[in-house]
């Protein structure tokens, strides 16, 4: 889906140890939980780069498909066959950065577990708004997934549509309307995705100054 990861990679060795050297509290142990699930979201991160060059071939090959006359039919064949191996790349690239996603919000979860021991007052407070704004950042990817899977398949349709000799230049256009309606669903998704990963990012760092974690964001 080509999202724009804006979830920084904030895991720092050194900073692990130091706060093990500190003490274990429990503003440390949420800490810890915290940058696990950035960690766990790698596999998110490197997907986005699959997930883009297989849109660019697709895209490419479309192009290539539509310039073509019926009299090159096989040539026609032969370029939608490997736009669809490449939908399967998309489809195995989106499955492991769904599995991403899911590990680190299981990760994210086990913060809970310290939520009665956490600092009244604004430490608190803080923690409450990223946990909040966590989980809005969860559910809006589980509806970006969907109208990703649901762009995947319309894109499917499109080129098995275009290996038929008989097909209708009405039928043709009803389906790249329907793909072009999916496009601008992902992009609003998408867009929901970022806001509230950005607004989890402040709200983190947020939550570390008020419980003295002297740590910042990589901009």
């Amino acid at each position: 889906m080509s999202v724009k990861k804006r979830w920084y990679m904030t895991l720092s060795l050194l900073m692990m140890l130091l706060l093990a050297a500190c003490g274990n509290n429990v503003a440390e142990d949420v800490f810890t939980h915290l940058e696990q699930a950035v960690e766990l979201e790698s596999t998110f991160k490197q997907q986005q780069e699959v997930l883009k060059a297989a849109e660019n071939n697709e895209q490419q090959l479309y192009e290539e498909v539509i310039d073509l006359g019926i009299d090159e039919f096989e040539k026609i064949l032969s370029l939608t066959e490997e736009a669809l191996a490449s939908i399967e790349t998309r489809e195995s690239a989106i499955a492991l950065e769904k599995e991403s996603i899911e590990q680190s919000y299981e990760e994210f979860q086990k913060v809970e577990a310290f939520e009665n021991e956490i600092n009244e007052g604004e430490e608190l407070e803080h923690y409450q708004t990223l946990r909040e704004k966590m989980k809005a950042r969860y559910d809006s990817y589980q509806d970006l997934h969907t109208a990703y899977i649901e762009s995947i398949n319309l894109d499917r349709e499109l080129f098995e549509l275009l290996q038929r000799e008989d097909f209708e230049l009405v039928e043709l256009q009803e389906k790249i309307e329907e793909v072009n309606e999916s496009y601008s669903s992902i992009n609003e998704t998408r867009d929901v995705f970022n806001q509230f990963t950005e607004e989890y990012n402040e709200s983190k760092q947020a939550y570390y100054s008020a419980a003295d974690l002297n740590w910042e964001l990589n901009e």
